[in-house]
């Protein structure tokens, strides 16, 4: 892409551009990829630009390096970007919603953040920019590049948040941290981990005592999304799954007064699946379906009176946001990503059939993070 391009050099400062997705796959800096330019251009250039998704991905098993000349060349044709830049004058930002992922925060000025209610992020959010995301509500932490110290800090320094999604949560985040700042303000809380392919490490997940410190410490939490772990070694000898194994959990459940919309995340088996024989028939857990989620709605929901149930319950089983490297990726990889699948149970509307609930299945596993975004539409 040239600094001259027609195509983009006709959106540059329309009024009409409120909402831009950009992929950006192996960025170089070299003469021939200026991808990268254009973008901040065209998001610098948008005055009513409210939703913005920058996914940046690496990828492939050649990793390329620029010579110090491209990268000097790439930088002086990268300047005409900015100096071609359409002027917003005195004009708030207006960019509300904003996901990024394998980008660089840092590459935002302070004042292109000030009125950003919606952060996904999955690399860097650095502890210098938080007094610039005075309006944000809802954050969302993709955790493989955080670590404790960071990201605690994080939690304490910003400001009361609505909702929160930490995905990779339980190495790099005290619970104490998100109740000591957000408790009160929590409507909507989600904690996963990604399975691990090695039995002696399985994912950790939230105690019953940790489930009750949730309670006491969030007592206006809407919606809770949380993982469970079946045991592997052994696995059951049934073909389906059942409640008893979890049933302190949703007792405890039973009693989120405020609950409304839950999300359980349940293993797939993927470590037992990594250690056995290409030439064997696979054993693994018994599959999610629709008998498994009606007793969990019905465990979750009892003694609950009509106007207090829980109104959606999802049921995930898989991946479908795993990161992978550069390279092929591992078997089990390929079969986590081929085979993830989640339900939904929703309440009947029906006045006549108020213990009815409907049932849908999905191949795509729901990202919390997207629901919570309720006027954000790309």
């Amino acid at each position: 892409m040239s600094y001259n391009d027609p195509t983009e050099l006709e959106l540059l400062g329309s009024p009409s551009l409120m909402s831009l997705q950009a992929y950006i796959s192996n960025p170089e800096r070299n003469t021939q990829d200026l991808r990268l330019p254009a973008f901040w251009r065209l998001v610098r250039s948008s005055p009513n630009l409210q939703s913005l998704m920058l996914d940046i991905s690496r990828g492939g098993c050649v990793v390329k390096w620029d010579s110090p000349q491209q990268i000097q060349e790439w930088k002086r044709l990268a300047s005409h970007f900015e100096r071609t830049t359409v002027s917003r004058g005195n004009l708030p930002s207006s960019i509300r919603n904003l996901k990024i992922n394998g980008g660089d925060l840092s590459e935002f000025k302070d004042n292109e953040l000030s009125q950003l209610r919606h952060l996904d992020c999955s690399k860097y959010l650095p502890l210098q920019i938080l007094p610039s995301l005075s309006s944000l509500a809802h954050l969302t932490l993709r955790g493989h590049y955080f670590n404790n110290e960071t990201i605690d800090q994080l939690l304490l320094d910003c400001i009361s948040l609505a909702s929160l999604n930490v995905i990779g949560w339980r190495n790099c985040l005290k619970l104490d941290t998100i109740f000591t700042r957000h408790g009160s303000s929590l409507r909507a809380l989600a904690l996963h981990e990604f399975e691990n392919a090695d039995a002696a490490n399985p994912r950790q997940v939230l105690s019953i005592e940790e489930l009750h410190h949730v309670q006491d410490c969030c007592p206006h939490l809407k919606e809770l999304s949380i993982d469970l772990n079946f045991p592997e070694n052994p696995l059951p000898q049934t073909e389906r799954l059942g409640t008893v194994i979890h049933q302190e959990i949703y007792d405890t459940l039973s009693t989120f007064t405020s609950l409304r919309r839950l999300q359980l995340n349940i293993n797939w088996g993927i470590s037992t699946y990594n250690k056995q024989r290409f030439d064997r028939p696979r054993k693994l857990l018994p599959l999610a379906n629709e008998a498994f989620v009606k007793e969990v709605w019905t465990a979750i929901n009892h003694g609950r009176p009509g106007s207090l149930r829980i109104q959606e319950l999802r049921v995930s089983q898989g991946e479908s946001q795993r990161s992978t490297g550069h390279g092929y990726p591992a078997g089990w990889v390929t079969w986590e990503q081929s085979s993830h699948h989640w339900l939904k149970a929703t309440q009947s509307e029906r006045d006549d059939e108020p213990d009815e609930i409907s049932i849908s299945s999905y191949r795509d596993i729901p990202d919390f993070s997207e629901d919570l975004w309720r006027e954000c539409r790309w």
